[in-house]
């Protein structure tokens, strides 16, 4: 059942095209509640940036209300305050929409663009309420074919009476104040109630024409050459001065936008900059070899220290302290192998108690075990200021305990 409240919006000051408002009030007609759903849509409290190459692009699209303009005005309050974003680009697509709220959306557009860059694009159709807000960008282009302008304000009036007449009802409007019920839905339009309402829509008007004078830096006869209504093609809208370029569509845009705010795709660095592509590439990759490198090292550390967990585990903390001198000592395999030869199975009880037979082993082991020899001469003293008995002594000490 089609309720006369589903009307009431339709009496509202609209600054749309004609054809999208009948759409609503079709709609409406139609009982189809979807069309007004928006209104009440929790995700008008979550801001969702889309954001390319440093540019936050937002959409404006389709019939216009309260809801869209809290939506839209997070979004660019997000992107102004996001450091990661250099500019922001409206996408607009739309017929425009209710007045109110509207003009205070594009006085905020207008002061976010003193922080960030502004610019909007027509994807096609850019009228009323949507061009409302789209003239407060620093700059604004259009396809050949985007429809551009519909400066105006319209409301309607819905005269129910023949229909309460219908139905047996009978409405008696009581107010105090001659204008409190003027122009209500349940009797005709008097001449001065019409009056009364033209008078309101003028005042909005003017707002309208006076901000887009404003916004697209012109004076009000300039602005009110744009403002008789009229819908104009991206050439004449050029020509008017409600567009500053007609761009074919919005990539070719975008990266205009790119250039514009000297922000560099990853395309175009590699056409442009072969050479520097190439060393930050080459750079990238030293880097990443070198962050390799490091997280090798911890690996191996990491393992090291697992063996030597283990050792202590199944060897005892005795053996496991000497096999961690041996392992931190730098010792290899091969060293390992030779001590072994000269003490036999570490597991051997006792080693031979005459210290001149054990040392004399271990000088020949040592001896094995060095490429280079360790050489015998008698009291000779290494690079550590060591002697070779002294060192063997000390190895002695390390396997015999």
């Amino acid at each position: 059942m089609i309720l006369k409240n589903d009307f009431n919006i339709l009496c509202e000051p609209w600054a749309i095209t004609e054809d999208a408002l009948e759409a609503i009030a079709r709609k409406i007609q139609e009982g189809d509640k979807a069309w007004g759903g928006s209104f009440l849509d929790d995700d008008s409290q979550k801001v969702n940036l889309n954001i390319q190459s440093a540019i936050a692009i937002i959409q404006v699209q389709y019939s216009l209300y309260r809801f869209s303009y809290d939506r839209i005005r997070a979004q660019i309050d997000a992107a102004v305050n996001d450091r990661g974003v250099k500019a922001i680009v409206l996408k607009i697509f739309s017929p425009g929409g209710l007045v109110t709220g509207c003009k205070e959306l594009a006085d905020f557009i207008f002061d976010a663009g003193k922080k960030k860059h502004i610019y909007a694009y027509a994807d096609g159709l850019i009228c009323s309420a949507a061009y409302w807000l789209g003239s407060a960008a620093d700059h604004i282009a259009a396809p050949i074919t985007a429809s551009v302008g519909s400066i105006g304000v319209r409301t309607v009036h819905v005269d129910w009476s023949k229909w309460n007449e219908n139905a047996g009802l009978n409405f008696t409007h009581l107010a105090a104040g001659s204008y409190k019920t003027m122009g209500n839905e349940d009797e005709p339009l008097s001449k001065e109630a019409k009056g009364y309402i033209q008078a309101r829509i003028d005042q909005i008007y003017t707002i309208f024409v006076d901000s887009v004078a404003r916004n697209r830096g012109v004076d009000t006869k300039k602005a009110l050459s744009m403002a008789d209504g009229k819908v104009f093609l991206a050439e004449e809208a050029l020509e008017k001065g409600l567009i500053d370029k007609i761009e074919q569509d919005f990539e070719s845009y975008f990266s205009f936008i790119l250039k514009k705010e000297k922000i560099m795709d990853l395309a175009t660095f590699k056409t442009d900059h072969v050479d520097l592509y190439n060393q930050v590439l080459s750079e990238a990759k030293i880097a990443a070899d070198t962050e390799n490198k490091g997280k090798t090292a911890l690996a191996v550390d990491a393992e090291t220290t697992r063996i030597l967990d283990l050792a202590g585990a199944v060897l005892g903390e005795g053996m496991a302290e000497k096999f961690s001198v041996m392992v931190n000592s730098g010792a290899d395999a091969k060293m390992a192998n030779s001590l072994k030869q000269i003490f036999g199975d570490s597991n051997q009880a006792k080693v031979d108690d005459d210290e001149k037979s054990t040392r004399d082993k271990i000088l020949d082991g040592l001896e094995n075990a060095h490429s280079d020899g360790v050489g015998l001469e008698k009291n000779k003293e290494k690079a550590s200021g060591k002697n070779i008995e002294t060192e063997a002594s000390e190895y002695a000490s390390l396997v015999n305990g």
